[in-house]
């Protein structure tokens, strides 16, 4: 295994490699179909959420595990992941950080600074965010720095003494040297930072340290801004404080040219299974209804009238003297955002009794939205409207497809401890023990995820929020009901003889399995062979009445075809993009 993962870094590369050259083309189509189609911009909408892995950084009789979040941002259209950013920075030494930040030439200006008030000038350690070591998790870099000048002056006081040598005089100096710099990282810790002690085991197979996750959230939004066309933007996410003082900065630019919208939710995550079943059904049956009562309407029209009526304030009251208060945290409940929060009727996805909130919308609505309470009710038509076409785009569902997925099929990657585990807290003895091999085995899934990953998927709503589009709408709807729709008919053998005859399909519609990559349009396969060939012959046995006629073989494979992944592996697309990959493909 450790020769597998000494290797597995180029099929990484190569992946990602893959990946950037197919979004390339896939921006480059959507761009020119824009102007073709004379739209104004290009709407993306995309899902933010975490998953929380657990690393094995410790010795077995320990028995502890090291948290890593990663940041998960999914195309909530097509589930399509762009990113999946670990809030690991393999690339840095702990102890080189740490020489040149406080022991280096500006060692003044690195631990203290000068302030002045009434009294006159003082000095005091620098904040958190003032260090040139605030984007790391301090505790872990500084424990990190330490560890590993006493792991070496434990290494070579061991090796000279089962040699039965003393210490020779190079050795002591650099002992001497080594022991001397852990205690003044160790003073700088503990008494002039005043940071939390962090345990981390001496085996120092590694390099990197751990990231504070605003940094991660950063750099991760950041990054997907060159991921997707250029256009408007829709970020949806959970209430996380952290998002708060990143978002804005990150999308500065798009917030001011109105080109970027932010929508929060929460729901009950604890909810049993039962009480989804029930809140989902309760649903099923509320929207079938109100479909009933207005057969005018189309599935999208109908959707968002049940919706828009059932829209109501959202807020936490006191049993005692009936006070209203914000449902949201310090961050979110900030002055700069609205106080109004929404709780959505829709119950799918596993999203139960969700609540939806806009810290930032269009200025077309800001302003009013703006001026409601926390317990106000909408009554302006267009601004209800608008609310309402939020509401219903407002999931998360993508991520938490994707982090399903990652934990089922990827062995290191699985939940230690918490609610979430299966069968309760526990020690996982196979966690990773090098998060560059984990950062690397989840690049490597999430590439396969998008382009390799052949399923069935819905996002919530498809049959019912899909806008009306002519013929497509009145398909759908008939096909939703076999008893009307006599042309959804499949074969049943008469047990005995070599007849069939033909009876209604269970299921209203086929189900089409695809992958993200090719919903999203960056993968386009081509079409299965002798397809047509099978159409026609299928549509001559409908037209003749073959209820005698041989049954069509499903084990022919009728899909389209997947990328090869040994031609992906074998063309090099490290160059992709430079004159050399001209050359190397015959241009």
């Amino acid at each position: 295994m450790s020769r597998l993962y000494d290797r597995i870094f180029w099929p990484e590369r190569t992946l990602l490699a893959y990946e950037k050259a197919q979004l390339a083309e896939w921006r480059k189509r959507v761009e020119r179909q824009r102007i073709k189609d004379g739209k104004p911009y290009t709407h993306t909408r995309i899902a933010h959420d975490d998953i929380v892995v657990g690393v094995n950084w410790q010795t077995k009789i320990d028995r502890k595990i090291t948290q890593l979040n990663c940041s998960v941002s999914a195309d909530i259209r097509s589930g399509y992941v762009f990113r999946c950013d670990v809030d690991f920075d393999p690339t840095i030494d702990p102890l080189e950080v740490i020489e040149d930040a406080y022991f280096g030439v500006a060692r003044g200006s690195t631990l203290r600074k000068q302030y002045r008030n009434s009294n006159g000038t003082f000095t005091a350690p620098l904040l958190h965010f003032q260090r040139p070591t605030a984007r790391f998790d301090e505790p872990a870099l500084f424990s990190a720095a330490e560890k590993r000048l006493r792991h070496f002056v434990a290494r070579t006081i061991k090796a000279f003494d089962a040699a039965g040598e003393e210490l020779s005089p190079e050795a002591d100096m650099a002992t001497e040297a080594a022991s001397a710099r852990a205690d003044e990282i160790e003073h700088l810790r503990d008494h002039w930072f005043n940071l939390v002690k962090h345990e981390r085991d001496s085996r120092n197979a590694f390099d990197g340290v751990m990231t504070r996750d605003t940094y991660t959230k950063a750099a991760s939004l950041a990054c997907l801004k060159w991921m997707i066309p250029s256009g408007k933007l829709t970020l949806v996410g959970e209430k996380e404080g952290q998002m708060a003082r990143v978002v804005p900065h990150i999308f500065r630019e798009e917030i001011l040219a109105d080109r970027f919208e932010w929508t929060v939710i929460g729901f009950k995550k604890d909810a049993p299974i039962d009480r989804i079943r029930e809140k989902q059904a309760e649903f099923s049956e509320s929207l079938a209804e109100w479909r009933k009562m207005h057969p005018h309407l189309m599935p999208w029209e109908a959707l968002q009238s049940w919706t828009s009526s059932k829209l109501s304030p959202a807020y936490r009251s006191d049993p005692d003297d009936q006070s209203k208060s914000s449902l949201v945290g310090p961050n979110l409940a900030s002055a700069a955002f609205p106080r109004l929060w929404i709780n959505s009727p829709i119950q799918t996805a596993n999203e139960i009794d969700k609540t939806v909130g806009f810290p930032i919308l269009s200025p077309r609505y800001r302003a009013a939205y703006r001026r409601l309470g926390i317990d106000d009710e909408i009554d302006d038509p267009e601004l209800r409207a608008a609310i309402t076409r939020r509401v219903i785009h407002a999931t998360i569902q993508p991520t938490s497809t994707f982090m399903n997925a990652i934990r089922e099929r990827v062995s290191i990657i699985q939940r230690a401890g918490g609610r979430s585990s299966r069968v309760g807290a526990s020690y996982i003895n196979g966690a990773a023990y090098n998060p560059r091999v984990l950062i690397a085995l989840m690049n490597i899934w999430r590439v396969h995820y998008n382009f390799f990953d052949w399923r069935p998927y819905r996002t919530p709503l498809e049959a019912d929020a899909s806008p009306a589009k002519g013929s497509t709408t009145d398909a759908t709807e008939d096909a939703a009901d076999p008893e009307v729709n006599s042309e959804q008919l499949r074969r049943l053998a008469v047990p005995g003889t070599d007849k069939a005859i033909l009876v209604p399909k269970r299921r209203a519609s086929k189900v089409i399995r695809t992958t993200p990559a090719m919903r999203m349009g960056v993968h386009q396969p081509s079409r299965p062979k002798d397809t047509g060939r099978e159409q026609d012959r299928a549509n001559e046995e409908e037209t003749s009445g073959g209820a005698t006629q041989k049954k069509r073989d499903r084990r022919r494979d009728d899909r389209p075809r997947l990328p090869d992944l040994a031609r992906i592996l074998y063309q090099p697309w490290l160059f992709h993009g430079t004159p050399m990959w001209a050359k190397l493909q015959g241009r």
